[in-house]
């Protein structure tokens, strides 16, 4: 049981919810140096993580089926 963030109409129980994305940031990750252990031969071994750039999620709603689909609608 919820309530549609979009239409405000309370959906009942057993009716499942869809989070629509409404903004996007973009975002910066560093590189790490020995960020990720694993065993290998016996020993511990460690590897840097690279880092990069990508996008997440800064807003989303939560919405009913019929709002959702209307939304997705290009």
């Amino acid at each position: 049981m919820f309530i549609c963030e979009n239409c405000n109409v309370q959906i009942p129980a057993s009716i499942p919810s869809y989070l629509y994305t409404v903004a996007t940031r973009p975002k910066f990750y560093p590189r790490r140096l020995k960020a990720n252990h694993f065993r290998a031969d016996g020993r511990i071994q460690h590897a840097d993580d690279a880092g990069g750039s990508g996008a997440e999620i800064a807003k989303q709603l939560r919405v009913c089926r019929s709002c959702y689909d209307t939304l997705n609608t290009y």
